[in-house]
């Protein structure tokens, strides 16, 4: 049997060529109407002839008319930035020799009134030759010269509240500091011994703060700040004040706990008073003595432990510890860990240890 071909007519020949330019024609068309709808630029370049396609909005978007559909890619070089230039065209290249497959880049483009426009240029890499050079890339404009605005003004007031925020710090530091030598002061000249002592415990009780808004000022961070920066130095600091107890050995364990503002300011005080208690009260009649200060972070908080050999508060010390937990030095205590939503533990004979957990909420941070 002899084998048949089939062949084509011109007529259905003719209707599959029709068809074929139909279907050209509407992706060129939907490829049109795409470029015509959207406020980005869009140039197509031919990476080996040199020619680029640029879309009706890329003109636009600089203030010129639209020039020719195809021109030169040196169109869009000689509008960048000089500053700019060299990082554009190193991008640009890097996509054209394989190095990446697309890429991002932010510049500043010459408009037709002068003035410099900020572009984000997105890059892909359309095509490439066996040797996996780029033959073919498609890149966008957008235009973000309102978004880069808007971020310099961010950006310089945030300077600005900077320098404001240091020197409420610096003032507040420098006045912290003041009251207390006020009150130091006004110690030195009482007769009466109580009043006096009163007086250097709120002395104390206002250069811990003070020497918190030293470390603040001195960090530059104002809404944290580590612990190891101002816990060592406010307890050297405290022990000043009790040059007669030289002897007393103090231990200091601190682990590095990044706290926020309000966190920090009621640990130096809570430290400041149960470190104060400890030097007035557990090594009288005694020539040395040992401190423990403990603070341990943890993932869902901290906990702060001070303890010393003393006598604890029992009859035979004569300090009994209803008068210690009753005194305005612990009920101050207690409200600052009340206000952490932490909670106080103290066990007393042989010597006296306070422990303190706190959490680190979402809400205290």
């Amino acid at each position: 049997m002899t084998a048949m071909r089939a062949s084509r007519t011109p007529d259905s020949r003719y209707r599959a060529v029709s068809a074929s330019e139909e279907e050209l024609w509407c992706n060129e068309e939907h490829y049109r109407l795409a470029m015509e709808a959207t406020n980005d630029g869009i140039w197509d370049w031919n990476v080996k002839s040199g020619e680029v396609f640029y879309s009706p909005a890329y003109f636009r978007m600089l203030g010129h008319e639209p020039a020719a559909a195809v021109a030169s890619s040196s169109i869009w070089q000689d509008l960048i930035h000089p500053d700019d230039r060299d990082g554009v065209l190193a991008a640009n290249l890097d996509c054209v020799e394989g190095r990446c497959e697309q890429f991002k880049h932010e510049y500043r483009m010459l408009a037709r009134d002068g003035r410099w426009l900020w572009i984000l240029g997105r890059g892909k890499c359309v095509s490439r030759d066996g040797n996996g050079r780029a033959l073919r890339m498609v890149v966008t404009h957008e235009d973000i010269t309102e978004r880069k605005e808007l971020e310099n003004r961010i950006t310089s007031l945030l300077a600005e509240k900077e320098l404001i925020l240091r020197d409420v710090h610096h003032r507040v530091k420098n006045n912290l500091s003041t009251v207390r030598s006020l009150l130091s002061l006004q110690a030195q000249s009482m007769r009466n011994k109580s009043a006096a002592s009163a007086l250097q415990v709120a002395a104390g009780r206002v250069q811990s703060l003070a020497i918190l808004y030293d470390r603040l000022y001195l960090s530059g961070e104002y809404n944290h700040l580590s612990s190891l920066e101002f816990v060592p130095g406010l307890v050297d600091q405290i022990l000043v004040n009790f040059p007669e107890y030289s002897n007393i050995v103090v231990l200091k364990d601190i682990d590095s706990i990044d706290l926020p503002q309000k966190t920090v300011t009621g640990l130096s005080l809570i430290i400041n008073e149960l470190l104060t208690n400890a030097m007035k009260y557990a090594f009288k009649g005694r020539e040395s003595g040992l401190i423990r200060i403990c603070l341990r972070g943890g993932t869902d908080g901290f906990s702060l432990e001070i303890q010393d050999d003393g006598p604890g508060f029992t009859r035979a010390s004569g300090i009994p510890l209803g008068n210690v937990t009753e005194g305005f030095g612990f009920t101050l205590v207690q409200a600052l860990v009340d206000q952490l939503r932490g909670r106080m533990e103290l066990d007393t004979c042989p010597g006296t240890r306070i422990r303190i957990a706190v959490p680190l909420a979402d809400e205290l941070a």
